[in-house]
C-alpha cells in the first residue's frame, strides 16, 4: 500500500504492473474515471492532494507577484506544456495569488487538524 503520484506510478497502472484501489482526492481523475475516490470506497471526507506552487517573500512587490503570475498563466496555457503536464497526472490551476494563499491556509488547517486529532506531537 502506498500514496504516490499518477506520475510516478502511471505507466505500471496501464500496464497492470500495479493496481490504484483509489484516489485521494475529493473528486475521481478526469484521466483516470475507472478509479474511485477513497472516500467512495468507504472513507467518507478522506483527501490527501499533494500541490505544487510558487511562493515568494510577503515583502515582494506586487508588480513583481503579478509579473511573475502571468507568466505562469501564459505558460501553463501553452498547448505542449499543458499536454506534458497532463500526463503525469497534474491538475494545472492558475489560481491567483490570493486564492492560492487561501488554498494554503485551508491544507494547512486541515493538516493541523488531523495532526492534533491523532495526538502526533513533534519531536
Amino acid at each position: 500500500l502506498m500514496f504516490t503520484t499518477f506520475g510516478s506510478v502511471g505507466a505500471h497502472i496501464l500496464n497492470r504492473k500495479l493496481k490504484a484501489i483509489g484516489i485521494a482526492a475529493a473528486k475521481r481523475h478526469p484521466g483516470w474515471p475507472e478509479i474511485p475516490t477513497v472516500a467512495e470506497g468507504g472513507y467518507p471526507g478522506f483527501e490527501m492532494n499533494g500541490w505544487l506552487g510558487i511562493v515568494a517573500p510577503a515583502a515582494t512587490p506586487r508588480p513583481v507577484i503579478d509579473r511573475v503570475y502571468a507568466d505562469i498563466v501564459r505558460v501553463a496555457a501553452m498547448r505542449d506544456v499543458a499536454e506534458r503536464l497532463k500526463t503525469t497526472g497534474l491538475d494545472v490551476m492558475t489560481n491567483t495569488p490570493e486564492e492560492f494563499a487561501a488554498y494554503i491556509a485551508r491544507d494547512f488547517a486541515r493538516v493541523e487538524m488531523a495532526v492534533k486529532a491523532a495526538g502526533i506531537k513533534p519531536e
